[in-house]
């Protein structure tokens, strides 16, 4: 099972390394000319409501760095970003040093992130894709806790678990006749399998080393924070897509995407 860990990093890294000159391109313009467009309203207000200014945030599963640099923008001193693929960390740290923004990264398996960053932010953001890497949420949250101040703020926009009922429209089980009908169980065990590269980085289908991700019901969300020593704050669900797979189920009554705001012990 551990073997999951080094392909899923190396199908991230693959990917990246066949991004598409639109998404590189996009991330420096946005960075350069409104940063904040990275930012969902929600997640935006959410942000601002934790008074900023003078406060280190630390985001969980990075990416590229681009919400992390952003995120300055709020008022945040300081930024600092995890994510295990490397080229991706490289990349991030460039960015921020060719735009002088105060942003730091860190290329480490999140749930063994170093010493030296423990009770280090004030806030903690971990945005759309992340939670489907981690099989074992509780040790995921336990780490971004070591993270986090006492009293600090834990911000997540995530993903509806009931997207993982239904078929995206390049899944063989996708019925453009039914494109809400439920195909998957809500409570899978299996993890998901597949060797087709991030396609919103790619700008299309590139194969990749095959990679494993995890459903999680709310249940278990909700549980693992619990039991991390998080207290559950505020809980929104909405029918906007931000994961650019369920844009044609939008605004259909159908819950796409969540936001949810703990508060670290």
């Amino acid at each position: 099972m551990e073997d999951y860990k080094k392909n899923n990093q190396k199908a991230w890294e693959e990917s990246f390394e066949h991004r598409s000159d639109a998404f590189e391109q996009r991330t420096q313009t946005v960075l350069r000319e409104a940063p904040l467009q990275f930012f969902s309203e929600p997640l935006a207000k959410a942000l601002t409501e934790t008074s900023p200014k003078g406060k280190t945030l630390a985001q969980f599963c990075c990416n590229n760095g681009r919400e992390t640099i952003a995120s300055l923008a709020f008022g945040f001193t300081k930024a600092i970003g995890f994510d295990f693929a490397e080229n991706m960390v490289a990349f991030a740290n460039k960015t921020a040093k060719d735009l002088k923004q105060n942003a730091t990264f860190c290329a480490s398996d999140i749930l063994a992130i170093p010493e030296r960053y423990s009770n280090t932010a004030d806030v903690g953001l971990v945005t759309v894709g992340a939670l489907g890497w981690f099989p074992d949420l509780r040790l995921f949250f336990q780490a971004l806790a070591k993270v986090l101040k006492s009293n600090g703020w834990l911000i997540i926009e995530e993903m509806h678990p009931f997207t993982n009922l239904v078929a995206t429209q390049d899944e063989p089980l996708y019925r453009p006749d039914a494109p809400a009908l439920v195909v998957y169980e809500y409570f899978k065990k299996e993890p998901w399998v597949s060797n087709e590269g991030m396609g919103y980085m790619t700008g299309g289908h590139v194969k990749t080393t095959t990679f494993s991700s995890f459903s999680h019901p709310f249940s278990e969300i909700v549980n693992s924070l619990i039991g991390s020593g998080f207290e559950l704050r505020r809980f929104d669900e909405s029918t906007t897509d931000q994961s650019e797979s369920f844009g044609h189920l939008e605004h259909s009554g159908l819950p796409l995407t969540y936001l949810l705001v703990a508060k670290c012990h």
